[in-house]
Parts: structure tokens; C-alpha cells; sequence
């Protein structure tokens, strides 16, 4: 994979080089509350996403009862 990365001075604007991540740095999963995300990325989620949390909050309506 790392052979067919385009090279970031083709593409970033001159005089801006962000540090790329070349590692994930967990080992397992990135759990992130909800309520921590900025509007704009909740929104960018896919459907199936919002599909899941609907049912979610079906779920615990439901054992609240």
C-alpha cells in the first residue's frame, strides 16, 4: 500500500505538510462519546450509522418500560 501513496508534495498547498499517521496509535478500537463529535462529523456519518443509532434508542426506550 505504501508503495502506491501519491506523494503529499504533490497535493498539499506549498508551505503546508501536516504530519501524516503512518501507525494507528491503539491497539484496539477508538471509542469515542457521541457527544464529543463536532455536528458536522455526526452528519457526515453514513445512513446505516444513523439506521443503528434509531434502533439503539428504540432499544433503551423499550428497557426503560
Amino acid at each position: 500500500m505504501r508503495d502506491m501513496e501519491i506523494d503529499p508534495k504533490l497535493y498539499y498547498p506549498e508551505g503546508y505538510h501536516p504530519e501524516l499517521l503512518t501507525d494507528w496509535p491503539v491497539d484496539t478500537d477508538l471509542v469515542v462519546p457521541l457527544e464529543a463529535l463536532p455536528e458536522n462529523l455526526k452528519q457526515s456519518m453514513g445512513a446505516a450509522w444513523r439506521h443503528r443509532e434509531a434502533n439503539r434508542k428504540i432499544l433503551e426506550e423499550q428497557g426503560d418500560n
